[in-house]
């Protein structure tokens, strides 16, 4: 899965600079990465976006019950170790 996703940033960076999506927008390249804090932030937004075009929005609704589970599973990792 990580080289999966390391080949998307590549194709990414190959296709679409920074630069150009800025001149799309009619933004300067600073102002746009300096909206995003960095240009993998940038990356992620654009992915995101693009998800929640392309897939049902049902998959980016909050589910109570992971929200319980990753909460439980994090006071379980605060707890210090049984020795």
């Amino acid at each position: 899965m990580k080289s999966q996703g390391r080949a998307v940033c590549q194709r990414f960076n190959e296709t679409m600079s920074a630069g150009r999506l800025a001149g799309t927008l009619g933004m300067s390249k600073s102002g746009l990465i300096g909206r995003f804090g960095d240009k993998e932030s940038l990356f992620a937004a654009a992915v995101k976006s693009h998800c929640e075009q392309q897939l049902p929005s049902s998959l980016f609704e909050p589910m109570p019950e992971v929200a319980k589970f990753c909460g439980s599973l994090a006071s379980i990792c605060r707890m210090p170790p049984i020795i």
